[in-house]
C-alpha cells in the first residue's frame, strides 16, 4: 500500500528479487493516487507518468498487479498474506496494523527512516 517515495523505490527492489529468483510471489500494488510533477523529483516515476495511476504505472512497469483505489477496510486486505505499508496515512497504517495480517511498515523523513513489523498470531499471549 503506497507506491510513492518510499513504495516506488520498494517496488524497484522486489522486481531485481523476484527476476533473480530470491522470491517467488504474486505481488500487487494499492494506491489511489496519479502521479503529479513533484514525483518525479523523488520517486520512481519519469515525466510520462504525470497524470497516470501511480500503482498502474509501476505494475505495468514491473509485471505486477495493481488496485487503483484506496483500501479502507480490513476485509479487502483478505487475499494477502502480507502487508506492507508505504503510506502517510495513518488510518491506513492503524487499520492494516489491526488487521491481524503480518504487516510491515515503513517510514521516513528527511534522511531517517523506521522499519516497523508486526503479526498477531492466533493463540500468542
Amino acid at each position: 500500500m503506497g507506491c510513492g517515495g518510499i513504495g516506488s523505490w520498494l517496488v524497484l527492489f522486489m522486481a531485481h528479487g523476484r527476476r533473480n529468483s530470491l522470491f517467488h510471489a504474486d505481488v500487487t500494488l494499492a494506491d489511489p493516487d496519479v502521479v503529479e510533477p513533484k514525483n518525479i523529483l523523488y520517486s520512481n516515476f519519469l515525466p510520462e507518468d504525470i497524470g497516470k495511476n501511480k500503482a498502474e504505472v509501476l505494475a505495468e512497469r514491473y509485471c505486477f498487479k495493481s488496485i487503483r483505489r484506496e483500501i479502507t477496510k480490513p476485509s479487502q486486505l483478505k487475499p494477502f498474506v502480507l502487508v506492507i505499508t508505504a503510506t502517510d496515512n495513518g488510518y491506513s497504517r492503524v487499520m492494516v496494523h489491526k488487521s491481524g495480517k503480518p504487516w510491515i511498515d515503513l517510514r521516513c523523513k528527511g534522511r531517517a527512516y523506521a522499519v516497523f513489523t508486526g503479526c498477531r498470531r492466533k493463540n500468542m499471549r
